[in-house]
């Protein structure tokens, strides 16, 4: 969550924050001699507050509801599923992909349609025997 926080501000370095440290963004004023003043402006204090604000935003199905929960860091890894947890596809499915492959290509190359095509103008005849 520090992380977050501090790229709002430009802060580009990973890594927990050390306690009570402030982030800061510059502000710039200019005196009555005209000198242009640099100052920084404290946007936020990594201190208890700070994470006890935190602990009481999260939501009770959130991510961060979680973590804080745990009490203690924890390394996250990815693994496979174990085999033979896959969801079954049902045999209508695998039926129904195989005809939407195959029909238009069995239409295609039917006497009825190539007949129903051969009755039209002579620019297709000439594209069919092309194709041929």
């Amino acid at each position: 969550m520090a992380f977050q926080e501090r790229l709002v501000y430009g802060a580009k370095e990973y890594g927990l924050p050390k306690e009570n440290e402030e982030l800061r963004i510059p502000v710039f004023s200019i005196d009555a001699s005209g000198k242009i003043n640099k100052a920084g402006l404290v946007m936020i204090t990594f201190d208890n507050y700070w994470l006890s604000s935190l602990v009481s935003k999260a939501g009770e199905d959130s991510v961060a509801r979680m973590l804080f929960d745990q009490g203690d860091p924890v390394q996250v890894r990815v693994r496979q599923k174990p085999p033979g947890n896959a969801p079954k596809t049902p045999l209508w499915t695998i039926i129904l992909n195989w005809c939407t492959l195959l029909l238009p290509l069995f239409i295609i190359n039917s006497n009825l349609f190539l007949a129903l095509i051969q009755r039209g103008n002579k620019d297709t005849q000439l594209l069919l025997r092309e194709l041929r």
